[in-house]
């Protein structure tokens, strides 16, 4: 959830680097808070760009998108598992916050990270939630977290990630909520297959199949016969497609609608003619 964040000029090369998908951010944050680190952590990947300030075991800054709070700021970044991490020593914190020992964060930060990884394995982010058709009782009581999550839901639908979005910053508790009002029946989702993940099978296959045999009837299930009838090659009596008769060969360049390769003169003079 965390977006892209600028800091103003860098203070010393990065004497600790490493991968996320190594090394969790918890893990990277004990490690620094125990040997007293002073200097700032940064948190890279696609679309992200975070920042956390320490200082003899405490946290005492963060930028990191719309987080709020160090807190939520630390939650953010610790979600990011595909991406690196880098420690400048000897920076301050810019808009220094409230320390915090970076013990007391992780253990507020951790369960929530937790609740989240099960929660999203129930709730896909890019799935679509809308409100359900029928009601799931003859009387329905709504808290007014939940009326407000209802709230934020198009009539059209909304994608889970937009829901938790237009609720704030507190990601997991939006997504807490979404589940409730799932098990509850007001809402429902339909996962959406993203586009890039779409790969041709056995569907498209069989709608090619059904075109050809509907082009050339029979083929699929009489052998393959070819003849001339009046020059015109046939296969179980019907045309053949003309990709399995001959490959044409490339047009002469002496054809006026031949196109130049660049750079060279227009296809009239090329061609010999004008137009």
């Amino acid at each position: 959830m965390t977006t892209q964040t600028s800091t103003s000029g860098q203070e010393s090369e990065a004497v600790l680097v490493g991968s996320l998908a190594s090394f969790a951010l918890p893990d990277v944050l004990t490690l620094a808070a125990s040997s007293g680190a002073l200097g700032r952590l940064a948190v890279t990947a696609a679309g992200v760009d975070g920042h956390l300030w320490m200082e003899d075991g405490d946290l005492t800054g963060f930028l990191a998108g719309d987080a709020a709070t160090l807190t939520e700021a630390v939650f953010d970044l610790a979600l990011v598992t595909d991406g690196w991490f880098s420690f400048f020593p000897g920076a301050e914190a810019p808009a220094p916050t409230a320390r915090r020992a970076v013990a007391d964060v992780l253990a507020e930060v951790e369960p929530q990270v937790a609740e989240w990884h099960e929660l999203i394995r129930r709730v896909s982010l890019d799935g679509l939630v809308h409100l359900s058709p029928d009601a799931p009782g003859p009387e329905v009581q709504i808290r007014a977290d939940q009326w407000h999550l209802l709230t934020t839901i198009s009539t059209t639908g909304s994608r889970v990630r937009d829901v938790l979005d237009a609720m704030g910053s507190e990601y997991v508790v939006a997504l807490r909520l979404v589940c409730e009002l799932l098990d509850c029946g007001l809402i429902e989702t339909v996962d959406i297959t993203p586009t890039h993940d779409h790969m041709p099978g056995a569907a498209s296959m069989a709608a090619t199949a059904a075109a050809t045999a509907s082009a050339f009837p029979g083929a699929s299930w009489v052998p393959p016969r070819t003849e001339s009838v009046n020059g015109q090659p046939i296969t179980n009596g019907q045309p053949v497609p003309p990709s399995e008769v001959e490959v044409l060969p490339p047009p002469s360049t002496t054809d006026p609608w031949v196109p130049p390769p660049l750079g060279h003169d227009p296809v009239s003079s090329q061609n010999g003619w004008s137009g």
